[in-house]
């Protein structure tokens, strides 16, 4: 069967490629149209923590508290607590109430609100209160929040947020980490094959079967909840394990060569060696994933899922694009 699949894709590797790069395109559109959807909702039934979190429903308040937007005035501009200052601040403060997720605002010249301007007038805070909890802040909310107080900054008045609105905003991107992982596996892989050809094959494989994995978890967040630590594991894991794949079937497949093999046969049998060992590896990989399920914890069942879909794919793209990318580049992996 191996062999089979390694012959007919080394055959047709324009089709083979092409179908890889349309299934991409197509989950990245559906990605694009409908969004990718993460919840940090962390439920661990029968636990102390899960009881005590479902008995705090029941009181009222907002489900972050209340997140500080704070208000400054430099030494040399009017204080807060004159009346262009108060205008302005009102009028944010409104705008503020019809940012999605945001249920109240607090100002600093009412009821006990009042605790937060300093003595001399130049520093305050709005409070705001969310639907939401902290860890479901995201560094849009802060962002819409901060442009709906654009009416106290337009009157010269600083606006910054904190609380977890800051830590929010700081949220980064991880996804220059695997940039700087992917040049660093290149640099590896050229030191070892010393061909340029033969070190960007491994990485074609794992970035393409990455791109269709990460957006195959996306759209599953629209079915269940899915953490965005899910995508995080995912690629984690899914790039190391493509890049492995596909680097123990280059090295026979240039093995091959080197015996004499034409290109068609060598692609071939290292699917059906290193390729058969490959898919025995990444069942074993996503049957140890899949134990996670057996503690009935919610949050372990996606966080399994995800990585286990990364495996799978990783797998296909090792068994399918890499003898096409063999055929399609021939000796010059050699």
């Amino acid at each position: 069967m191996f062999v089979s699949v390694g012959r007919w894709c080394a055959r047709r590797p324009k089709r083979t490629i092409a179908a890889w790069l349309l299934l991409l395109l197509a989950l990245g559109a559906a990605v694009a149209l409908c969004g990718r959807v993460t919840s940090e909702a962390v439920s661990i039934p029968g636990s102390d923590s899960q009881a005590a979190a479902d008995a705090a429903r029941a009181f009222p308040g907002s489900a972050s508290g209340k997140q500080p937007l704070v208000l400054h005035t430099g030494a040399g501009g009017a204080d807060l607590t004159s009346a262009g200052a108060r205008d302005a601040v009102a009028a944010a403060a409104r705008n503020i109430t019809g940012v999605d997720h945001v249920v109240a605002v607090t100002t600093p010249y009412e009821g006990a609100g009042r605790a937060a301007m300093s003595a001399d007038g130049h520093t305050a805070f709005l409070s705001v209160e969310l639907d939401v909890t902290d860890r479901d802040i995201t560094p849009e909310v802060t962002r819409r929040i901060v442009d709906a107080a654009r009416p106290a900054e337009a009157a010269g008045i600083e606006v910054t947020p904190g609380g977890s609105l800051a830590a929010a905003a700081d949220k980064g991107s991880t996804r220059h980490s695997e940039i700087i992982g992917l040049l660093a596996a290149l640099a590896i892989l050229w030191f070892g094959f010393r061909s340029a050809v033969a070190a960007t094959v491994p990485l074609i494989a794992a970035v393409v079967g990455l791109g269709v994995s990460l957006s195959v978890v996306g759209l599953l967040g629209h079915l269940m909840d899915m953490p965005s630590a899910g995508s995080t594991i995912a690629a984690m894991i899914g790039l190391g394990v493509g890049v492995d794949y596909s680097l123990f079937c280059l090295t026979r497949f240039r093995e091959l060569l080197g015996d004499g093999a034409s290109v068609e046969d060598a692609a071939a049998l290292t699917t059906a060696a290193s390729g058969k060992a490959v898919a025995f590896a990444g069942c074993a990989v996503v049957a140890a994933l899949a134990s996670l399920a057996l503690g009935g914890l919610p949050l372990l069942h996606a966080l399994a899922l995800a990585p286990g879909i990364a495996v799978l794919v990783a797998v296909a793209a090792t068994l399918t694009l890499l003898p096409a990318l063999f055929a399609l580049l021939g000796r010059s992996l050699a």
